[in-house]
Formats: structure tokens, sequence, C-alpha cells
């Protein structure tokens, strides 16, 4: 793992993967719906079905899915051990892992298992893994239907955020509890003539431990500490909070319960491990380096310090490892210098085990202390391994913010002390050792009695390099102003004639659009109805739009859609997978200036691949909703008062009222800003001559005139 990039999908995309919406619709019908249902029954199959299948859909094209990979691999020779005598079930199901770090499976009766990659970087041997695989087979051949729909929850302006359609499947179970429970027995039976039942003791409980790191080792409080610069004791816990267990904690139903039920039916001896058991460590391995990338992704970046500090006991001076750990300093220190660490560093009251020690020393170090800290791991890392140059350039502007924003900027010597300075202004008051455990001192305050760092000297070794003087030197100097975010420029009018130029063109020479969205709800007094299948038709004319107006405006838009892939594009899959996670840093990061992506090998792929560095994204939200006179209540007031006008009020009542909700945002990838970004409030259909006009506006504001690269 010296050379670990991530995990990526190779070979042949499974036809399950690419199968279209009707596809999936069509083949449900015929297997679940019967001529004996009424009509009653045979509409709320019908609805199930869709949503079902436009949740599947997402999902497996989220690029979250991985496929012919290693872990995926690993994962199908275990599930072949226990299905070696039922070839015929075997061949009808497809084994993936899904990157996420919610402990969790998801099966359907599509034959499509997923196993997360959270979940594997916790089991404890390869019978856990077996038995986890054999209860989502069960589910499979007892024909349980999961519960896979939609939370009509609207976010991101409005739009349904598909990254949270895919959480909320991943983090609880689909299924009900007399059927997880059906599956435990079943899964036994075909467990036990292979694994030990020992070895699977506890194994449920695996699903508590979503939140919890993947080991239990005590942080070394000196971690982060050099020669010169050192964090002191009384930044830190003289105890954490011990991990408990609570049923509520788990993503599957009566854990605990259904564990004690297992262990008594299980009686075999045999084996924990049938395969090589180095092949089950090494995959394991492998989940847990790439929960690290997730906990960056997620902004939980105290867990992916610690889960890198644990990994790197094992890989010492592991690129990965320590690029890891660079980034996520790099972002707690650009959250803090905009006051906003309290929303990616959770509050250290509310963590058990030995993380707890980081979010206590994030929320306790001063604005500036966390800055040099980060610099410092920043350039030191980039030194390790000089190919980084995206280090560097995070280095840089860090050291650009922090000599903007604090008086600081004279106060750091070049020269090295020929005594230890370090400690001279530590204070340790008698019988106080460390801050006493669960006591809130608030972000950047710490007790009268705690020590200080010295920072004067924090950087005279780094001084010594002449490629890090000159960039201090440069930032010093720097005169220019603070990234200013675009506007957000709203349009709310029925027509669109108010389409008038609001600045001078841009003249961007190239876009590269990824996976446009279309959501069409119809909302009712009592219920939000979303329209799977109208929204997914609706998708694909918009992508035909874009293609059209584009080329109108004589703008170079290339588009690249997930879902009009072919089994051979795997290598696009994976590109499209990369640009819609970088969309999703761009909206999780929306309070900072910039985002320089942890993914550094991005730019150059869109550069190289695509020739250009602008990445663009569209959503369209049509939303139906009852006109306010449709209240009974007020249908009925107004009528006793204005009877003249009842017919009016009637008519106007049964009148839906529309609003359509069309949304752009175009980002420079290799400076991490967003530099355009358009948001139309229109009352009125989604016509398509009204989405066209948009587009076109839009594609001339980026375009036009002379282009630059």
């Amino acid at each position: 793992l010296a050379n670990y990039q991530g995990i990526y999908s190779t070979g042949v995309i499974p036809k399950v993967i690419t199968k279209t919406i009707e596809k999936r619709i069509q083949e449900a019908e015929k297997k679940n719906i019967s001529k004996n249902d009424n009509w009653l029954e045979k509409k709320a199959k019908q609805r199930s079905i869709i949503e079902s299948s436009f949740v599947t859909s997402e999902l497996l094209l989220s690029g979250n899915v991985v496929f012919n990979d290693t872990l995926s691999g690993y994962i199908k020779l275990v599930a072949k051990q226990l299905l070696k005598n039922e070839e015929e079930t075997f061949a009808k199901l497809n084994f993936f892992v899904v990157k996420s770090a919610f402990v969790s499976t998801l099966s359907n009766q599509e034959g499509v298992v997923l196993i997360s990659s959270g979940l594997l970087a916790r089991i404890n041997n390869e019978a856990q893994l077996a038995f986890i695989l054999a209860r989502e087979i069960a589910h499979y051949k007892l024909k349980h239907q999961a519960k896979l729909y939609l939370d009509n929850d609207i976010s991101n302006n409005g739009a349904y955020n598909l990254k949270l359609i895919e959480d909320n499947l991943l983090k609880s179970s689909n299924f009900s509890d007399a059927q997880e429970e059906q599956a435990d027995s079943l899964a036994t039976v075909l467990f036990s003539t292979n694994y030990s039942s020992n070895a699977i003791n506890g194994v449920l409980k695996i699903f508590n431990s979503g939140n919890h790191p993947v080991a239990q080792e005590a942080f070394d409080i000196r971690f982060f500490n050099s020669t010169n610069f050192k964090i002191p004791d009384t930044y830190f816990f003289t105890e954490v909070n011990p991990i408990t267990e609570a049923d509520e904690n788990y993503t599957q139903p009566n854990v605990i319960l259904r564990n004690n039920a297992i262990n008594k039916i299980m009686n075999g001896e045999i084996d924990s491990f049938i395969l090589p058991k180095n092949q089950f460590h090494y995959c394991r391995d492998i989940a847990r380096f790439e929960l690290s990338s997730l906990y960056l992704y997620d902004r939980q970046y105290a867990a992916a310090i610690y889960n890198s500090y644990l990994l790197l006991q094992k890989y010492p001076n592991n690129e990965f490892l320590l690029s890891n750990i660079a980034n996520s300093l790099y972002f707690l220190a650009k959250y803090s210098n905009k006051n906003a660490l309290q929303y990616v560093n959770a509050h250290h009251e509310n963590i058990e085990g030995e993380s707890q020690q980081l979010h206590l020393l994030f929320s306790v170090l001063k604005k500036e202390e966390l800055d040099v800290l980060a610099i410092q791991y920043l350039w030191n890392t980039y030194f390790t391994f000089p190919n980084r140059k995206d280090l560097k350039k995070k280095a840089m502007e860090l050291m650009n913010e922090m000599l903007k924003l604090y008086p600081v900027s004279n106060s750091f010597s070049e020269t090295i002390p020929l005594t230890d300075t370090t400690t001279l202004k530590f204070v340790k008051p008698a019988g106080s050792g460390k801050m006493k455990a669960n006591h809130y001192y608030g972000y950047g305050k710490r007790p009268a009695d705690t020590s200080k760092i010295e920072m004067r000297y924090a950087f005279c070794e780094l001084f010594q390099n002449e490629e890090f003087k000159q960039a201090f030197n440069n930032a010093k100097t720097n005169k220019e102003l603070p990234h200013t975010p675009p506007i957000i420029v709203y349009y709310s009018q029925g027509l669109l004639s108010y389409n008038q130029s609001s600045s001078k063109p841009m003249r961007l020479n190239k876009i590269v659009m990824v996976d446009p969205s279309y959501f069409k709800i119809n909302n009712t007094f009592f219920t939000e109805k979303f329209n799977a299948l109208e929204s997914e038709n609706a998708r694909k004319e918009y992508s035909k739009s874009i293609k059209e107006i584009a080329k109108k405006a004589k703008l170079d838009v290339e588009l690249l859609d997930s879902k009009f892939l072919n089994t051979k594009q795997v290598n696009l899959f994976n590109d499209i997978a990369r640009l819609n996670n970088f969309i999703d840093e761009l909206y999780k990061h929306k309070d900072l200036d910039s985002v320089l992506s942890a993914d550094y090998q991005l730019v150059d792929m869109l550069l190289e691949k695509h020739k250009t560095k602008y990445l663009g994204w569209n959503s369209v939200f049509a939303l139906t909703e009852p006109d306010a006179m449709a209240d009974p209540v007020n249908l009925i007031m107004y009528c006793v008062y204005l009877p003249v006008l009842a017919p009016y009020f009637f008519y106007d009542a049964a009148t839906p009222d529309y609003y359509t909700y069309h949304y752009m945002m175009v980002a420079d990838i290799e400076k991490g800003k967003v530099i355009f970004n358009k948001s139309y409030q229109i009352k009125g259909k989604d016509t398509p001559d009204r989405l066209k006009s948009n587009l076109y506006y839009n594609f001339l504001q980026l375009g036009g005139g002379k282009k630059k690269k």
C-alpha cells in the first residue's frame, strides 16, 4: 500500500449498473405484480417499484459503488465459498463494495449485494464477512423487498441532494425487523457448514461501530511536536470517554437480541478462515486506508487524522496517510480562519474513545496556532514527497491567509535557538496535569493556568530551506486582495424577458458539464410525491438541450453523463465519479473562499483528458403545489365573505401553482473557486423554452467574444 491512490472500478461495467430505469421497472413489475392484484394493490406496487428503481440507479451510477476491484473481488470469493453447492444462485448475484464510512449492507431483488468499505474496515476475520454476506443472500432467497424509498428532504438550493439519498440508504437497515430475524436464521444454515461459530461471536455488534475508530490505541499527544514547536500536555485530556454500546446506535434493528439468538443457534466449530489470512488482512487494510479518504471527504477531520495515525503504526512514512493528515489540518485551519470550526469539529464531549483527544485539541488551539501547525505539517510532508505540489500550494495559501488575518508576520525567527525555548512559558500548576475530561472551554479558549505554545521559532528549521524562505517572504509582501465569492443572481418572474446581461462575458474556452439533475415534485397538503419516471425522462431531454443550446451559443461544452455510458467506458465512469465528488466538495465547503481538492490529480486529469480547467453542473427542480385557496378553511372563509366571487375561488383552488428552480454553477478547479453561480426562481411550469432561454443566457455569459484558456 505504499502507492495507495484509492479504490476505483476496472474492467467492463456490469450490465446491472448501466441498466436503464425503464428496464428495471419493467423487470420488477413482471416479477412482483400479479393479475390477481386489485387496483389499489397494483398502484401501490407500481409506486414502490418506480421509486426503488430510481434510487437503485442513482446509487449504482453514483461512482461510489465499485466493481472489479480488489475488495469486490475478495467479497465475491467469500460468497462463492458460501454458495459452492448453489452455483445457480451465485450466478444471479452481483457483489460490489460501496465507498461509505457507514457500517452497512444493502441488497435487493435484482441480485445486487453491496458491502460498505466502512464495514470491511471493522470486521475481524473472514468468517464474520461470510456471515454478513449470508444474511444478504438470505434476504434474496427469501424474496425480501428492501424499502428503497426516497427521503423527501430537499436541500442544495432546492434540489434533491443525491449524496443525501445515498447516505439515507446506507445509514440504516432497509428491511423490517421480522425480515432481519428471518434472514439471520437462514444465514446460520448457509454459514454453519463452512466456518466457526466462535468466529462470529458478536458479529452484529460491528454495526454499532460506525461512530467509533477501527481500533483503540492511545493517541501520542506529542505526535505533532517538532524540535521548536511543542503542544503542551495541558491541551489534552487525562483520560477519554469510554466507548459505550446502545441499540439505538446500530444501523441494524434489535442487534443485541438478534446477536444472542444467533449464538444459541450456532454449534459448528470449523475455522475462521478458508481463504489465505494475509488476503483478508490486506483487503481490510485497503478498506481502512479508504476510510481516511471518506472521513476527509465528509469533513470529519479529527476522525481522518486518528484513522491515519493508527495506520501509520503499521505503515510508517506512508505518503497517502501523511498527506491525508496534512489535508485534514489544511481544512481545519481554513474553517478556523472563517470562524466556522464548530461545523467540522464535533464537540469533544460527544466523542468516545481516543479520537476525543484530537477533537479537544482542535477546539482549544487558537486560530494562528492551528495555522502554524497546519503550515508546518504541509511543508514537511511536501519536502518528504516533492511530487506533491498540491501540498505546497495549500501551505502557501494558508501562509497568505495567516499573514493577512493575524499580526504575526514579524514574530517568526529564522535563526535556530541555541537552547530549547519551547518550554520556557510552560506553566503546570501543582496537581493540575491535563484538562479534566468533559469540560468545555470553547473554540480557541482554555483555562487560565494552561501553558502557551511558543510560536516564535516554529518555522526556524523550515527557514533553512530556500524554497520555504522565498515562499514565506512572498506571502509577507503579497498585496493580493482576498477572494470575493461570486454573486448568486436570483431571477423571480413568470417570463424570462428580464434576462438582461449583468456583466461582461467571461470568455471561457471550454467547460465540462457533469451529470445534470432534474427533479419533479408534486406536493399536496398531506404528502410530497417525487415523480421518479417523469424526472428521468425530463433529465434526458434536458441533457439534449444542453448540447443543443451550447452549440447555438458557440460555447464548447462537453457533457459527461453517467446515464449514457456503455459497458466499456469504465475510465469515464471513474472520471465522472471524481468530478461529481469535487462538485459535492464545493457545496460542502460553501463557507470557504476556495477549495483545493484533496484529489490532487483531478486538475491534471481534467486538463489532460478534456483540455479545460472549468467544471460545471446544472440542476432543475420543478415543483407543483396546491393553491393556497385549496385549503378548505381558506376556501370556505372567502366564499362566506365574498359569495359573488365563489366561482373564481373554486377555479383558483382547483388550479395548482407551478414553480421552477433552475441552477447552474461553474468552477475553476485549478484555483478551487466557483466563478459562476446563478439561480433562477420562476413562477411557472418548467417548459423547454424557459429552460433553453436560461441556458442560452448562461452560455453567452460564460463564453462570448475572445476566448481564454
